[in-house]
């Protein structure tokens, strides 16, 4: 007959308890780093809108090779656009001639939801000492997650 001591020993159960606690462990772990990871982006790209702001108030043009001259809301998405790339975030391709991005609005003082004008969506980076506002959109990939991170700027166009 077999003693009912042999089945009640509490061998292994530490490695029971290792591996459930290890679980525990590592979705904190990452769910750490996820938040890491979605607020350097949300400081990335304020940090770049605010930069895209100071250029969009002085109202200047960027001149690209080889003698292109971008209209001055086409300028200022590419200021912003550069800013970004230097932190690794990813709002488009580069802004040639003509193009446009739609993870950059830009909207002035009349208008900034961009919702009148000629057509709905219509940008406009305002006259001189209008007030403007610059918004950037990015979509990040965390884990099986898609998040939209945006940050906005306003500012006052200087006289130009």
């Amino acid at each position: 007959m077999v003693k009912r001591e042999a089945f009640c020993t509490e061998r292994g159960s530490a490695l029971v308890e290792a591996a459930i606690t290890i679980q525990v462990f590592f979705i904190l772990l990452f769910a750490g780093l996820a938040l890491a990871v979605a607020g350097y982006h949300y400081v990335s790209l304020q940090y770049s809108v605010a930069e895209g702001m100071r250029w969009a108030v002085l109202g200047q043009n960027i001149t690209i090779p080889p003698s292109t001259v971008l209209s001055r809301k086409h300028s200022i998405e590419k200021n912003l656009s550069d800013k970004a790339q230097q932190f690794g975030l990813g709002l488009g391709e580069n802004v040639t001639a003509g193009t446009n991005n739609p993870n950059i609005v830009i909207c002035d003082e009349d208008n900034f939801s961009c919702t009148d004008g000629d057509f709905p969506g219509q940008e406009d980076p305002g006259a001189s000492s209008e007030w403007v506002q610059v918004t950037a959109t990015e979509q990040i990939d965390l884990f099986l997650f898609k998040i939209n991170v945006s940050a906005s700027a306003i500012g006052k166009n200087e006289p130009f």
